[in-house]
């Protein structure tokens, strides 16, 4: 049996970070501050969430991983940043299966880049800190 892939193109002119199923129809795609859902195995997406540049005092937000711990508890990582300065990192959680996101207050500003759990009461986060050019 030969695997074929198709392209399910997004609309959008934005790099994908991450693509996440939570069930065998429903999945998720990051790109930008944007979250695109899919409710047909990635046949079809929309843009079912925004993080908006004014929620992060104007920085503009970047999500790299999306992952759920539970049927209806996801959480989104990433990073918000003004040029290319990080100014804040980037936590949020749905607990309603994405319908909703709170951006939750975290003790770093450094770019967070993915999330995983081992079940549903254990994950972690890793984050990259990037060196200021003038502190080598």
């Amino acid at each position: 049996m030969v695997a074929a892939w198709v392209e399910r193109p997004l609309g959008i002119d934005r790099a994908i970070n991450d693509i996440y199923f939570s069930s065998k129809e429903r999945g998720f795609a990051l790109a930008g501050g944007s979250i695109f859902e899919s409710s047909d195995g990635g046949h079809t997406w929309h843009e079912a969430h925004k993080f908006s540049p004014a929620e992060f005092d104007g920085a503009t937000p970047e999500l790299y991983s999306l992952r759920f711990n539970g049927k209806k508890r996801g959480w989104v990582v990433g990073s918000a940043s003004r040029g290319d300065l990080v100014v804040n990192s980037i936590l949020a959680i749905t607990r309603d299966s994405g319908e909703t996101w709170q951006v939750l207050q975290v003790p770093t500003k450094q770019e967070l880049i993915h999330i995983d759990f081992v079940d549903d009461r254990r994950g972690w986060v890793v984050g990259a800190r990037r060196r200021d050019p003038a502190h080598r």
